[in-house]
């Protein structure tokens, strides 16, 4: 089966054209999935961060988390009751619940 230099370059020309869309289109996938995974992981963090300072009922330190935080707004008014929710009823708890083992 004889070819032509013509045909030849032609067949290798889309051959190159083909990878390099894949190549493009792949790279660009890639770099948006990396982008959003660093952004979803600020987040756990953050809520991670948040859920601790709950914990211990250091609210403050929660909310600047919360307020520092890029956190999606539905996460963000979901935080942001939790913790107007804990600062009313922080009076009706006794002081051990508040400040840990070290201060009861």
């Amino acid at each position: 089966c004889r070819m032509g230099v013509l045909e030849t370059v032609k067949d290798f020309a889309a051959q190159v054209i083909v990878v390099g869309l894949d190549f493009y289109f792949t790279r660009s996938f890639a770099q948006s999935l990396h982008e959003e995974y660093d952004s979803m992981n600020e987040v756990i963090l953050a809520t991670e961060r948040i859920a601790i300072s709950i914990s211990r009922f250091d609210l403050t330190s929660a909310k600047e988390v919360a307020a520092s935080a890029s956190l999606p707004p539905p996460l963000y008014d979901s935080f942001n009751k939790i913790l107007l929710n804990l600062d009313m009823y922080r009076p009706y708890l006794p002081q051990s619940c508040l400040y840990g083992e070290e201060f009861a």
